[in-house]
């Protein structure tokens, strides 16, 4: 009885120590696809509660994640592109009469005509960019190594003042570090030991957020309560007014998957209760956001011989049909002005 409590507890303890920690692999390439869904209701003290509507903002990124390299202490120096972005807002409910807004970079009318729309570029403002950042053993961002390039290229644009505060909102290391981290801090809080207090951010609202977690095997899930958020703010997705932040209450919960020590999946709830004191009025102001992860490896070739094989002439020599000339492009297709990219070192 005595050896099968101790190979128990051996076998909890192995399940503890394999959770505290990511297994990195210098070379490694992944897709990273994450689904975001944010749910804003604010109502006006004089309008009546029936008479509100919320707005829902849906996004999708698509990353390609390479591990360049694993340093001794664990972490990794990673690099992450943003190869692909979509984004969809309605208004009152989620059907197509009630789209206000949709941005899709795989569409070249898309490109050339909505990339710079203010409800478009700040998430957008990384397409084609890669952030490169060091993330440690336990799944958080411990620095960034190409942020501030970003930043300094957003006020050197010189926007006006809705949409430099948009475009820093989202070049703020927490918010950005959000969604790239893994684990959304569970493993951190399984290795304090089950709990554990991060910085994190509501939108453009700063707290702290005090998890507990535990696992079982593989599979992580934990809970949070949000604490000390800001007295006042300057801007909150698209008020540009001084605000006085009132009767806050927030929580969150998730879960992690993890397959030989690499997250294959993660999903996060956030929700918030909290009064906004302007000049003239108080708003009540509801946040509710949902975010799924999944990331897959992808395929490298290695070590294989390749052999090149000539093409026949009888291939060689089929010709073209007259009038068409597939090695260049039309001269009638949009030129689409470049995206947004941080100065050269």
């Amino acid at each position: 009885m005595i050896r099968i409590t101790l190979l128990l507890v051996a076998l909890s303890a192995a399940n503890i120590a394999g959770a505290q920690q990511l297994k990195y692999i210098a070379g490694s390439s992944y897709h990273v696809k994450i689904h975001e869904m944010l749910k804003l209701t604010q109502q006006l003290s004089q309008v009546d509660n029936a008479l509100t509507e919320p707005s829902y903002r849906f996004c999708t990124y698509n990353f390609t994640e390479i591990v360049q390299k694993v340093n001794p202490d664990g972490s990794a120096d990673i690099s992450s592109t943003l190869d692909s972005f979509t984004t969809k807002i309605y208004v009152a409910k989620v059907e197509d009469r009630n789209e206000f807004f949709r941005f899709n970079s795989n569409i070249e009318g898309d490109l050339a005509n909505r990339l710079h729309d203010p409800r478009a570029l700040p998430r957008a403002q990384y397409l084609g960019q890669s952030l490169k950042y060091t993330l440690d053993a336990n799944g958080l961002v411990k620095n960034f190594d190409n942020l501030s390039a970003f930043q300094t290229a957003t006020i050197s644009h010189s926007y006006d003042y809705d949409m430099m505060h948009a475009m820093m909102s989202f070049a703020d290391s927490l918010r950005i570090g959000q969604l790239l981290e893994q684990s959304n801090g569970a493993i951190a809080a399984i290795a304090a030991g089950g709990k554990t207090s991060l910085p994190y951010t509501l939108t453009e609202i700063h707290v702290t957020k005090n998890m507990t977690a535990h696992n079982t095997g593989d599979h992580i899930s934990y809970s949070a309560i949000f604490t000390n958020p800001p007295d006042n703010l300057d801007y909150l997705e698209g008020i540009s007014f001084p605000i006085n932040l009132k009767n806050f209450t927030g929580s969150s919960s998730g879960t992690i998957d993890l397959a030989n020590g690499i997250i294959t999946k993660q999903s996060e709830t956030d929700s918030a209760e909290m009064d906004l004191n302007l000049e003239t009025d108080i708003i009540h102001n509801s946040i509710y956001r949902t975010c799924s992860l999944t990331r897959t490896e992808n395929k490298v070739l290695r070590g294989i011989d390749l052999k090149i094989r000539e093409l026949p002439d009888s291939i060689k020599s089929i010709p073209q049909k007259e009038g068409k000339n597939t090695s260049k492009p039309s001269q009638n297709e949009p030129q689409i002005e470049p995206i947004l990219a941080p100065p050269k070192k």
